[in-house]
């Protein structure tokens, strides 16, 4: 049991870290105001300008910046082969 004590700690924790984030998250869309979490993850901040924005996004421009984080992880990774390869 000791050998999987710090695995069974680290699940422990997360989930319960799981379970507070989402608590927040769920307590920020339901009273419309923005609380730490949203600034610390930035992704409800985005998603919540977006729905009150009145143009939309274009598809295109979420595609090629989806590409571009593709090609600089692809290039990261070529560097980092050939520096210590």
């Amino acid at each position: 049991m000791f050998r999987y004590g710090y695995l069974l700690l680290a699940l422990t924790l997360g989930t319960a870290c799981l379970f507070v984030f989402w608590r927040v998250w769920r307590r920020s869309t339901e009273e419309g105001s923005s609380t730490l979490m949203d600034y610390l993850l930035v992704w409800p901040l985005v998603f919540r300008a977006e729905r009150q924005s009145k143009t939309p996004t274009r598809l295109g421009f979420v595609v090629v910046g989806i590409l571009v984080v593709i090609a600089l992880f692809v290039a990261d990774r070529f560097v980092n082969v050939r520096r210590h390869g």
